[in-house]
């Protein structure tokens, strides 16, 4: 939801699903491990903070969003143009 809303985020996650939907939003670095060092972890921080990171990093999230919004207009309408020829 936040990456949708343009929102920089972090996910500390163990499933592949955490790591494709930052792909997703171009935002590969967004995803890191339960077990990240401290040191590591402030360095991801600050580099959404500092200098302007966090308008770039938000900048392509709103656009990712605008393709995701795309791709699943897409999807349904390949759906419901599916359902339709079957009526």
């Amino acid at each position: 939801s936040a990456l949708s809303q343009g929102v920089p985020s972090i996910a500390a996650g163990w499933s592949h699903k955490y790591q494709m939907l930052f792909d997703s939003y171009y935002v590969p670095d967004g995803v890191v491990s339960p077990l990240i060092q401290e040191s590591e972890l402030k360095d991801l921080i600050h580099k959404v903070f500092a200098n302007g990171g966090r308008k770039e990093i938000s900048n392509k999230l709103l656009s990712a969003s605008l393709e995701q919004i795309m791709q699943i207009n897409m999807m349904w309408n390949e759906i419901i143009g599916l359902i339709i020829d079957d009526v």
